[in-house]
C-alpha cells in the first residue's frame, strides 16, 4: 500500500520540536517505545503518526499512515531546510544561531 505524498509545511526539526507529552505518551503507547529510544526512520515515522493525529486520525489510522508511507517518500513530508545564500548574512534562524557561535 502506497501512502499518498503529504506535506506539513514545516521543516522534520521544527515537527519534533513541536511535540509535547501527550504527544510522547502516545508514541510510545503505539510504537512500544520512549520516543527518546526510536532512531532514523522510526522517529520520522513517529513524527508523521503525531502530524496525522493532530489531523483528526485515530491513533490507529495515524499508525497504519506512517507505517505505509515507503522509505523513499519519508522526507517529502517535510520541508526542506532553506540553505544560506550568504553565510555573511544569514538569513534562517539556523544561520544567525550558528553565526551566533562563530
Amino acid at each position: 500500500m502506497n501512502a499518498p505524498s503529504k506535506n506539513y509545511g514545516m521543516t522534520a526539526v521544527e515537527a519534533m520540536n513541536s511535540l509535547n507529552g501527550f504527544d510522547e505518551i502516545a508514541i510510545e503507547k503505539a510504537f512500544g517505545q520512549d520516543f527518546d529510544d526510536l532512531n532514523g526512520r522510526a522517529t520520522v515515522r513517529a513524527v508523521i503518526f503525531v502530524l496525522e493525529k493532530r489531523a483528526g486520525a485515530s491513533d490507529k489510522d495515524a499508525k497504519q499512515y506512517a507505517m505505509s508511507v515507503p522509505m523513499g517518500q519519508l522526507d517529502d513530508h517535510f520541508e526542506s531546510n532553506p540553505e544560506e545564500v550568504d553565510e555573511d548574512e544569514p538569513e534562517t534562524e539556523q544561520g544567525k544561531d550558528s553565526s551566533a557561535d562563530g
